[in-house]
């Protein structure tokens, strides 16, 4: 008998593995947060080819070579769009990372209450067992909800992180409809572009008619 409890005792501890993975859940939300929108907004950039020659160029233009470049981070940083999406995510992650931790913490004291129980032999072999079952199937389900949680921010961010790709996009395409411009590059601290002349710089430009925009359309939503 006091072998089978001491098995009950480590299986408990291994139900406890939770406790370990509490930090865990925090940090991947937390890094999702800081990275995923200048991710996916960089990438999107840098995966459209096509699309960058489109915003650069009208149709039937002929090129020139001149050059222009926003800066990624600026954009993120000022414009009224990217800074709604973040505070979107953050409203998202900061929900399910309470409704993470309030399970975590009923899983932990649930644990915690059996543990003393078994030390204590305050409780048969049979219902230790059937405890133990039901501790490890809500061990499961909370690691589920919380893959469950990433993949539905995750999907969610995606498709902000496309929307506001595609604004700023359709905006450069109608800013260098007079064909301006053949190239206007994305330029991201840490980036590809080593070395770039400030006087190409045209991102307090595009920030100021980009928020114009923004403001317009969305009048009288609030």
């Amino acid at each position: 008998m006091s072998e089978d409890f001491n098995q009950e005792v480590d299986q408990a501890t291994e139900a406890n593995e939770p406790q370990e993975q509490k930090t865990n859940i925090n940090l991947i939300f937390n890094i999702v947060l800081s990275i995923a929108v200048v991710v996916l907004f960089v990438l999107h950039f840098a995966g459209s080819k096509s699309g960058n020659s489109e915003v650069a160029t009208a149709a039937g233009a002929k090129a020139t070579g001149k050059i222009a470049y926003i800066n990624a981070d600026s954009i993120l940083s000022q414009y009224e769009m990217a800074k709604e999406i973040k505070g979107q995510l953050e409203d998202k992650m900061k929900k399910a990372q309470v409704e993470l931790q309030t399970r975590e913490q009923s899983f932990q004291k649930r644990v915690g209450e059996f543990q003393q129980q078994i030390q204590n032999k305050s409780i048969s072999q049979e219902q230790a067992q059937k405890t133990n079952q039901q501790l490890t199937q809500e061990k499961q389900s909370l690691e589920g909800l919380t893959q469950q949680y990433q993949q539905l921010i995750g999907q969610q961010q995606s498709e902000l992180t496309i929307a506001l790709h595609d604004t700023v996009t359709n905006f450069l395409k109608r800013y260098n409809k007079d064909s301006r411009y053949d190239f206007i590059l994305n330029y991201r601290n840490g980036g590809d572009l080593l070395f770039q002349n400030p006087g190409l710089d045209i991102t307090t430009e595009v920030l100021k008619g980009l928020n114009a925009d923004y403001k317009k359309h969305n009048q009288g939503k609030k």
